[in-house]
């Protein structure tokens, strides 16, 4: 077996052993020996599904690993000793492992055999209790550059468009939720070989509290319902280390879900007929000549993102439903780890005049319910702050002028649909009314890394200009490249999986919202914009309790101050990551500084 080299990343090594210790057992034939902690458990898997594609038999993707039977576990004073005699891989990249304790992060990669080679001299993996332990299965890192700059923890959900499953309650019923983590910890961008965390799932009824009385979860993510009602399911996935992944070379711990991304949908029950047409339309501006969208212009829980200025605290979405007596919005908390629930309320609920209802939607998923006189229906919407920075490229720190080209620099947008092995291959960069977004369709700063590389929009202000103002409106996220429709990822089957497309269309889309962006002629961009610098790392952004500084360069001091310059809290912080507590502000906007860094912040 080849010494996987890329073990050493995070500090773990191949190691070859003559000896297994105190082992009092009569050892059968072997070729494999995984050494681990007495409380870890080891799981070996094969891809032997395949599909013959462009001439070569391939395997499919999303398809379950078949688990290879270990032919002993034996005990040492110290560790435990599976053993393992395994025939050739069925898939090329070899088979898969997955080492997991409780309360350690897991350990996942490939090994294969090299030709010429026994037991004795090169099969021998052997994983320590410090090296288990060098996160926890909680471990964040909303660091985008990592991952060789492809670091984002989100989920995608089989469940649809509106993130609202309904459910009849008979004996048989049972539905097969399927989740896949985006970004998937894939071997290379052309083979797409991934290994997922391990997923979890709580339910919680419309208060938020845990309840089973409407349905359950099992660990293999198979909803069953037991009543009438109506339920929340967040699902999210642990931590993992991961050793396979050749196009991240020097980074292998894969984030836990970030707590404002938790996968969010609503389930009912024996629910009654609604006649509800919610209306919940977005960029119908941009779908004039079409869009790859699988539910067209209505909105997307998953792949739509409405962007809101930080310092404004929610983005307000207007629209006009048809046969409603009400709407209500269950406001998203986000905790350290998981969003959570506190139960619908129409105090974020703006009623007009001509029968539109305006929902404020706070950061992460957001869900509104709409109520009839029969019945209900629901609509997962996810909102996320944003920053942003206006800068003169054409004449540097002078006011603004007719001719000049504009920056506007964001921090942090996040691409709509991320690579999935079979599903999206897809460029995004930012769009604006007037202005086109052209960009390459592979292998451009915002394939596969847009949330660290392609935060920069430039226009230039027309010649002909007279007014006092340049206003950009109608922002989205542009997405352009080869793969199935936006929204095919709700058709994987564990029993089917997905064939490698050799041969994907290219498709189109505009997704999410984007801050109107109001240029100011005349007037120089300063401190009274809003403010960010993308060497600085700090979350979550809205915060609450506390803030996370993640300090790339030495010990150093960092300051955060009101709007008037008032300094309000300082502390010193070291090199990493760094937790200030931040209870005893008020709500409000701050400037966070260290050095010459600055960043707005928003509790």
């Amino acid at each position: 077996m080849k010494k996987p080299n890329l073990l050493k990343a995070a500090g773990l090594t191949a190691v070859l052993m003559f000896s297994i210790g105190n082992v009092k057992a009569d050892i059968p034939t072997h070729n494999y020996q995984f050494h681990v902690p007495k409380d870890a458990t080891v799981f070996i898997g094969d891809k032997d599904h395949t599909v013959f594609v462009a001439g070569h038999y391939l395997q499919l993707h999303y398809v379950p690993f078949t688990p290879q039977e270990n032919v002993l576990i034996a005990e040492t004073d110290t560790s435990k000793i599976w053993y393992y005699n395994l025939k050739s891989p069925k898939n090329a990249d070899g088979f898969s492992y997955r080492i997991s304790r409780p309360g350690g992060i897991t350990h996942v990669g490939l090994f294969k055999p090299r030709a010429g080679t026994t037991v004795k001299e090169d099969s021998l993996l052997v994983f320590t209790e410090g090296q288990l332990s060098v996160a926890n299965s909680r471990t964040i890192d909303h660091d985008v550059t990592h991952l060789a700059g492809r670091n984002v923890a989100d989920i995608f959900l089989n469940i649809n468009a509106q993130g609202y499953l309904t459910l009849p309650l008979r004996q048989d019923t049972v539905f097969e939720l399927f989740h896949t983590r985006n970004w998937q910890a894939i071997n290379t961008d052309v083979n797409n070989y991934f290994i997922e965390p391990d997923f979890h799932y709580t339910v919680v009824d419309e208060n938020g509290q845990p309840s089973s009385n409407v349905i359950t979860v099992n660990d293999k993510g198979i909803i069953t319902p037991v009543g009438a009602g109506t339920a929340i399911v967040l699902v999210y996935y642990d931590a993992m280390v991961c050793f396979h992944t050749k196009n991240v070379k020097t980074k292998s711990l894969f984030s836990a879900l970030w707590p404002e991304n938790t996968g969010v949908f609503v389930v009912s029950v024996d629910a009654p007929e609604s006649s509800i047409t919610s209306n919940m339309n977005l960029n119908a501006h941009w779908a004039q000549d079409g869009t790859d969208k699988t539910d067209g212009v209505a909105i997307d829980a998953e792949h739509d993102v409405l962007y809101f200025e930080a310092d404004k605290g929610s983005f307000p979405y207007t629209f006009k439903p048809e046969g409603v007596t009400s709407v209500l919005v269950a406001t998203p908390v986000v905790g350290e780890h998981i969003t959570g629930y506190n139960g619908f309320r129409a105090d974020s609920v703006t009623v007009n005049g001509d029968g539109s209802y305006t929902v404020r939607l706070g950061f992460g998923r957001n869900i509104v319910k709409l109520v009839s006189a029969t019945g209900s229906t629901y609509q997962v919407i996810t909102a996320k702050p944003v920053t942003y920075v206006i800068s003169n490229l054409t004449h540097p720190d002078e006011p603004f002028q007719s001719g000049d080209t504009v920056s506007i620099l964001f921090n942090t947008l996040y691409h709509p649909a991320n690579k999935m092995a079979g599903i999206y291959n897809m460029s995004a960069g930012i769009q604006y009314t007037g202005f086109n977004t052209n960009f390459a369709l592979i292998l451009g700063p915002g394939q596969y890394t847009f949330a660290s590389r392609a935060q920069e929009y430039k226009v230039t202000i027309p010649d002909t200009l007279t007014a006092k103002k340049f206003t950009l409106t109608n922002g989205v996220i542009k997405v352009k490249g080869f793969g199935s429709y936006y929204g095919a990822h709700r058709k994987i089957t564990k029993q089917n999986g997905v064939p490698p497309n050799l041969s994907a269309s290219v498709r189109e889309a505009y997704f999410g919202a984007l801050p109107e962006i109001e240029i100011r002629i005349g007037v120089a961009s300063n401190l009274s914009d809003i403010v960010t610098d993308n060497r600085i790392n700090v979350y979550p952004n809205p915060f609450a309790e506390y803030i996370i500084i993640n300090n790339t360069t030495d010990n150093g001091v960092a300051v955060i101050c009101d709007l008037h310059g008032k300094t309000v809290l300082t502390t010193t912080i070291t090199k990493g990551n760094n937790r200030i507590d931040t209870s005893s502000l008020s709500r409000g906007v701050y400037i966070l500084r260290t050095g010459l860094q600055t960043v707005k912040i928003v509790k």
